[in-house]
């Protein structure tokens, strides 16, 4: 009787049998299957395809940090502007303006969300990624 694993091993590449018993049926049915070829195969390009892949995860994450850099030196560029010329939107042709600071704080961040919709959703599946 075979013992180990190692053993058993040893007596199917010798012998090319392994003898009886379950274990001994696992085994041989197990090294068939290895040494079949698989059934499918790789494309020719598919290494190509994962490093376009990669390549373009990378832009994608070059492209966010630039677009928040550009946001945040909006912003400040903003503040600072208003800061020093002391801006105020409720005097002359921004009188009407005033009002309706939610909407433009809304339609702000709405035209943002449509971007990053584009970005993130339907450009990647008119990609096919």
């Amino acid at each position: 009787m075979i013992n180990t694993d190692e053993e058993m091993q040893n007596q199917f590449d010798h012998a090319g049998d392994v003898g009886d018993g379950i274990d001994a049926y696992a085994y041989k049915k197990v090294f068939d299957a290895l040494k079949q070829e698989p059934d499918f195969r790789l494309p020719a390009n598919f290494s190509d395809q994962v490093i376009a892949k990669l390549e373009a995860k990378r832009e994608s994450s070059r492209d966010f940090i630039w677009f928040g850099l550009g946001i945040f030196s909006f912003v400040i560029a903003t503040v600072v502007a208003v800061v020093l010329t002391d801006f105020r939107l409720n005097f002359g042709a921004f009188k009407f303006i005033a009002g309706y600071q939610g909407l433009i704080i809304f339609g702000i961040v709405f035209i943002l969300a449509l971007q990053w919709i584009d970005k993130r959703v339907i450009q990647k599946t008119l990609s096919g990624g």
